[in-house]
């Protein structure tokens, strides 16, 4: 096939079929941008915002240590953690610390609170009380680094009135740990035309492609 008559029918079937690129950078921008828009309302490209307490339990005299190494902190059991979802969710706004939270159902909110938060034993009676909203996590930046230090205080403030109202001892907090979120958040808005960009491009070329495939057929049935 020889390369100068391609070319010439190529661009003689663009002129004629120009559209079908149009068209196609059109749907492809369009639905693009329109997926991204329905993810939520903000996109994190930042990473983890990070807060921890190192925490001592101090048991009351009628209770043996070994209830805590036995049964294990009761600050990681799902009861405690639900309640104070629940409790936590008058205070804190958790579509700033995942967009799509209010799009979850109770099991899913409750599964994604259960990840980023959580307990680890360092000693018999030191615990770690930590909490994590992840880089991949739809965040609002400045609310996230502004607040997750107050929601790892105020789940430890919520363990302590527990301890305290079963009569097994108190909390003292010993150490804390911050590590904000870097980066920069977006909105969808910003995302979505972007990715419509894309999309144009793409299907722009994809158009293209079909033009010089027609070409070809005609090149080759002539």
């Amino acid at each position: 096939m020889n390369g100068n008559n391609f070319y010439s029918v190529f661009f003689s079937e663009l002129k004629k079929k120009w559209f079908i690129a149009v068209i196609l950078a059109l749907v492809l921008g369009a639905g693009l941008a329109f997926e991204k828009r329905g993810s939520g309302g903000v996109v994190s490209v930042s990473t983890s915002a990070y807060a921890q307490n190192l925490v001592r339990v101090v048991l009351n005299d009628n209770v043996n240590v070994s209830y805590v190494k036995d049964e294990g902190f009761f600050s990681n059991s799902t009861l405690t953690k639900y309640a104070f979802m629940k409790e936590s969710e008058k205070k804190f706004d958790y579509s700033k610390f995942n967009a799509n939270f209010p799009l979850l159902n109770e099991e899913n909110k409750f599964g994604w609170i259960n990840k980023r938060l959580w307990t680890a034993s360092f000693y018999p009676n030191l615990f770690v009380i930590s909490f994590c909203v992840i880089d991949e996590d739809a965040k609002d930046m400045e609310y996230t680094n502004a607040n997750v230090e107050k929601f790892v205080a105020e789940y430890v403030a919520f363990c302590d009135k527990e301890l305290q109202k079963a009569g097994i001892g108190h909390i003292e907090v010993v150490d804390k740990i911050f590590l904000p979120a870097e980066g920069a958040t977006l909105t969808v808005k910003s995302v979505a035309s972007k990715y419509g960009i894309v999309g144009a491009v793409l299907g722009f070329c994809l158009g293209l492609l079909i033009i010089a495939g027609l070409s070809m057929r005609k090149i080759k049935n002539d």
